[in-house]
């Protein structure tokens, strides 16, 4: 099974290091980044994703923004989000799945922490 996986961070290093290590987690995803909310709510206006990976705090929109947008939307509107964030605080872990995150992770976190919550989501299994 091959899934198409948005990545949505507004820090370089973060996205890109997130999205190399989908890539070669033994899975079949297609991983795709988007710098901010605005860019990423394009993308996924443009095409079908299984699996969205959004950072809590980001200019322009906040990843609850993004996420409760996207929910109103017609294509993707149910798909699993996974909120990144370094914001571990309760309230941020309810405001992010009150509006509309399938579940929480933490960073920094263990890449088979990443992996295991990915997998959890699409019904797969990926290994670091």
């Amino acid at each position: 099974m091959s899934a198409r996986v948005l990545v949505v961070d507004d820090d370089d290093p973060i996205r890109n290091m997130v999205m190399r290590l989908l890539q070669f987690s033994g899975g079949e995803l297609e991983v795709e980044g988007s710098e901010d909310g605005p860019s990423a709510l394009e993308k996924l206006a443009e095409a079908d994703y299984q699996l969205l990976l959004i950072d809590y705090t980001m200019p322009a929109m906040s990843g609850v923004e993004v996420i409760k947008t996207l929910r109103q939307s017609a294509r993707n509107h149910d798909i699993p989000v996974i909120m990144l964030t370094a914001r571990s605080e309760n309230h941020h872990l309810i405001e992010s799945l009150e509006g509309g995150a399938s579940f929480f992770l933490a960073k920094p976190f263990e890449p088979q922490e990443l992996l295991d919550t990915v997998g959890l989501a699409l019904g797969m299994t990926l290994e670091f």
